[in-house]
């Protein structure tokens, strides 16, 4: 009993001893412990220090450099272990003007808040930080750290002698920009770029639960593996991050995930990043967009597009594990040997995905699309994919065999909506006008293998009944009814004048598409005059506070 009575005394203190602390580097009147903007210290490590568990640390715009190592030295021996060092247990946010009251008043678009490891002569990245940011915590008591809304740059992590920090060896070869051991952490809507270091340019995990979500990855390098982002073991969500521009000398030009347990890569947008750049020892590298190790690993709803390697896997690299690669489009990748995706050892489940315009050399010669090792084949399983080349061209001899297993279209375009224009005419990705989304006459539309698939896709519209093949589900694959789903209603159905949609969530946004793909109507009301409309069936994109809900209905 006494024991129930201290844990619940510990329960209590830390919820409530929890409590916000404020930041601002225009700061000349902080004072501890920095609870009000007006109070904000200007010293972001000193506040982090000052925090609890369960306290959040808000980051009001501007420029932060390290102040000390991770051991509290203001002056280490070696100035580059200078870190950002987050104290276990807390959440720091950027992002803020210095007026908020609330998380959700926060805009990241306008109050940048850049933590830079441009340490000494400033544009001279060999004296800059080898962690902008830094979070090591004992295995055995770990508990984990968020971070927000913030700008990450300049950090070079090139080094030789490790640091041990909370018994554990951190390398100052990687994780140049963010470095993560142990803990259940989440890295999310940050931007992150120009950093550089031997292994995860951008972010580096290493044990632990992470979610990496809602981050801008882009112009790291690594000048061995993952240049954008790399988990190492753990069990790791990486979704919905733009990732891209990245480039590794070996593997892992965007992701790099190694020996991880039910990783999930999902809703990326991975492009134009490079892997494979040059022989490294007596290997051979690859995996431009994505390369796994082992483990086991699900990629689903990606969008890969233009990512290259000298060698294997243009767009992705699967070695060894069990893999399963489901309802992706992989476009227009280019590799030596399988310009869409290579595989090496392991068991790979392949299906309800678009392979379209890869590059092997050239974009119809086999293995364009897909490569299995020679030597060292996986076992492979395809099934209900779009494959680009004629399905004589996967042979045994080729490297390219998919063993027999049917319900897979060959040599077939797959409908997209704009090629020319990836982005759409918002240029916004994962919306709804993005270009490698599908038209309504798409062969693959309803094409996909129900088992496995997702529920929705990459832009989080829901798919239904038989899952379209590729990232994008078609706008209104759902039937013409006049029924509530999840909340929501339109009425009447079909319409004459008016159309009225009925949700319990707030309306962000009313778009209404012919059966051509193009925008007839965008608007934020409840009520939509549907009366100069041609007759015929439309498709209505409700875009709300928690979800986007797709309909069709009928104009009479």
């Amino acid at each position: 009993m006494k024991k129930i009575y201290f844990l619940l005394f510990i329960f209590n203190f830390i919820v409530i001893s929890s409590t916000v602390r404020y930041v601002n580097i225009n700061s000349t009147t902080g004072s501890a412990p920095y609870t009000s903007w007006a109070t904000a210290g200007n010293d972001l490590q000193e506040v982090i220090n000052s925090s609890q568990i369960g306290d959040e640390v808000w980051v009001a715009a501007g420029t932060y450099f390290p102040t000390r190592d991770p051991f509290g030295n203001p002056s280490p021996s070696d100035i580059r272990d200078k870190t950002f060092y987050l104290k276990d247990g807390i959440s720091v946010y950027g992002g803020f003007n210095g007026t908020e009251t609330s998380l959700t008043d926060r805009n990241l678009n306008t109050n940048i808040t850049l933590l830079s490891g441009d340490l000494g002569d400033l544009g001279t990245k060999n004296d800059n930080c080898y962690h902008v940011v830094l979070f090591a915590a004992n295995i055995a008591s770990a508990i984990g750290v968020k971070l927000d809304g913030f700008s990450i740059s300049n950090g070079f992590a090139v080094g030789t002698v490790n640091n041990n920090v909370s018994g554990n060896i951190v390398s100052r070869l990687a994780g140049p920009a963010i470095y993560f051991i142990n803990g259940n952490n989440t890295i999310s809507n940050n931007r992150i770029y120009l950093n550089s270091g031997y292994s995860g340019g951008g972010i580096y995990t290493s044990n632990g639960n992470n979610i990496i979500s809602n981050n801008e990855i882009y112009n790291n390098k690594a000048f061995y593996d993952g240049a954008g982002v790399i988990v190492f073991q753990g069990t790791n969500t990486i979704t919905n991050n733009y990732i891209h521009d990245n480039t590794a000398t070996g593997d892992g030009g965007g992701i790099y995930a190694v020996l991880g347990v039910n990783n999930v890569i999902s809703k990326n947008v991975i492009a134009k990043n490079k892997a494979g750049i040059s022989q490294i020892d007596t290997y051979y590298y690859g995996g431009g967009g994505i390369y796994t190790e082992k483990g086991s690993n699900l990629i689903v709803n990606n969008l890969l597009y233009e990512n290259t390697s000298n060698y294997m896997g243009g767009g992705i690299f699967l070695y060894y594990g069990s893999n399963k690669v489901i309802n992706n489009t992989i476009y227009k990748n280019i590799g030596t040997r399988g310009g869409g995706f290579f595989t090496y050892l392991g068991n790979n489940y392949v299906k309800n995905n678009i392979f379209w315009g890869n590059i092997n050399g050239t974009d119809n010669q086999p293995g364009a699309d897909y490569k299995n090792h020679n030597d060292w084949p996986a076992e492979n399983y395809f099934y209900n994919n779009l494959f680009q080349l004629p399905q004589g061209f996967y042979t045994l001899a080729n490297q390219n065999s998919l063993y027999g297993y049917p319900n897979n279209i060959f040599q077939t375009n797959p409908g997209f909506t704009d090629e020319a224009n990836i982005f759409g005419a918002d240029g916004v990705l994962r919306t709804s006008d993005d270009g490698l989304s599908l038209l309504p006459n798409s062969v693959a539309v309803n094409y996909g293998m129900l088992t496995d698939a997702p529920s929705d896709d990459i832009r989080g519209t829901a798919r239904m009944g038989n899952p379209d093949a590729g990232a994008y589900e078609l706008m209104g694959n759902l039937g013409v009814a006049e029924l509530p789903i999840h909340d929501f209603k339109i009425y009447p159905n079909p319409a004459k004048d008016i159309l009225n949609i009925e949700t319990n969530n707030k309306i962000l946004k009313v778009e209404v598409f012919n059966l051509s793909g193009q925008l007839i109507i965008t608007t934020k009301e409840s009520k939509i005059d549907i009366s100069a409309f041609l007759p015929g069936i439309y498709i209505l994109n409700v875009k709300t506070e928690s979800k986007i809900i797709t309909e069709k209905f009928v104009k009479k």
